[in-house]
């Protein structure tokens, strides 16, 4: 909903529509990466449920454990290792 508003605003004003484009896009990114392992209320205000692509059984003792233990925790890393070579570059 921020984008929905303040691009237009942007425009208006002649703002800079780049930077402002490259930081909505990566708040989608990280709501989108959050969905996978932990919960996002994506209809918030209408509605206070949690969304989640995947579900992380709790296998272990604690719940870090669980997550650690997880194959959805092997493909954050890759993701990392990815944004580390492209930004090493």
């Amino acid at each position: 909903m921020l984008g929905a508003a303040a691009l237009p605003l942007l425009a208006l004003t002649k703002g800079p529509l780049l930077p402002a484009l490259g930081f909505l896009a990566s708040v989608m990114v990280h709501l989108l990466l959050d969905s996978v392992g932990g919960g996002i209320m994506w209809l918030w205000p209408f509605s206070t449920d949690l969304y989640t692509l995947i579900k992380v059984p709790a296998t272990r003792s604690h719940w870090v454990l669980s997550f650690l233990l997880h194959w959805s925790f092997v493909a954050e890393l890759a993701l990392i290792a990815v944004a580390a070579t492209l930004f090493a570059r």
